[in-house]
């Protein structure tokens, strides 16, 4: 699932074919604006980055998110109970975004 960050649309559908680096190609059946700011939904990570790429081959559009940040959803649950409680989020909670991350 990607979700934009800047504005409320609605969330769209995305396959995502490859993640390599601090790159992700999704596979979409509608056209994503260049520099979108979204967030893409995985089964164990929430991932955060830029629209840099969306063209369409023979059937559905090849879009290329240049990633900004990564978090597993366990630290995201944990990181906004900390939120919520009002203490301070601790850096490794970030889950700053390192390259060399890879999900096959």
């Amino acid at each position: 699932m990607l979700s934009f960050l800047e504005n409320e649309a609605e969330p769209m559908a995305a396959r995502v074919e490859t993640i390599n680096g601090n790159v992700a190609w999704l596979e979409m059946n509608l056209p994503v604006q260049y520099r979108s700011l979204v967030r893409i939904e995985l089964s164990h990570y929430l991932l955060l980055g830029e629209v840099f790429c969306c063209r369409k081959h023979s059937g559905p559009y090849c879009v290329g998110v240049e990633l900004q940040h990564s978090v597993s959803t366990g630290d995201a649950a944990r990181i906004a109970s900390e939120l919520r409680s009002g203490r301070h989020v601790t850096s490794s909670a970030a889950g700053h975004y390192s390259p060399g991350f890879a999900i096959a």
